[in-house]
């Protein structure tokens, strides 16, 4: 009997052969177009933008009483996140008229800011019980279902509104 093996037979068979350099290449290929499509990243500014308005709306929730006043708070602080996001990194707008981009900007989402405050002062101060009969009548769950549909709403519109309108300038290839 022969009780001598080899090294390769005792390795697990997911180790036995390793990806190829071209799978490898294609893979990291594919992930650079895509990181390179501009509606795939405004869809991950959009979600990092909706993360941060998640996260500061909820949280100043917990500490602050007056759904108008946390609603304007978070969604002032979101704008200008989602500003920066949109204008260097998903639209890669030129250095100029960047304030007025910024003005721009602010006008198309004091729109959706209305729309939030709307929404949040009629499904959680007005009528609380429309959403609230779902969930035990658990105001924070109630504001955090309202926050998820109007933060749906606003993301589909502030695409239309920024494609469009906002960030419709394209940047030479000297900037």
């Amino acid at each position: 009997m022969n009780f001598q093996s080899t090294e390769a037979s005792n390795r697990p068979s997911i180790l036995k052969k390793a990806p190829s350099y071209g799978t490898i290449s294609c893979m990291k290929n594919l992930l650079q177009k895509t990181l390179k499509n501009e509606v795939v990243l405004y869809i991950i500014a959009g979600g990092l933008t909706t993360l941060f308005y998640f996260v500061l709306r909820l949280g100043l929730f917990l500490v602050i009483d007056h759904i108008f006043l946390v609603t304007l708070i978070a969604n002032t602080s979101s704008i200008l996140f989602a500003f920066v996001l949109n204008d260097w990194i998903v639209f890669k707008q030129p250095r100029t008229n960047r304030i007025i981009r910024l003005g721009k900007f602010f006008l198309a989402r004091i729109s959706t800011l209305v729309l939030d405050i709307v929404l949040a002062y009629l499904l959680v101060d007005l009528y609380p019980e429309i959403i609230g009969q779902f969930v035990n009548h658990q105001i924070h769950t109630v504001n955090a279902i309202v926050t998820l549909i109007s933060q749906i709403l606003i993301l589909v519109i502030n695409y239309v509104l920024s494609k469009w309108f906002i960030f419709n300038q394209k940047q030479s290839p000297t900037n």
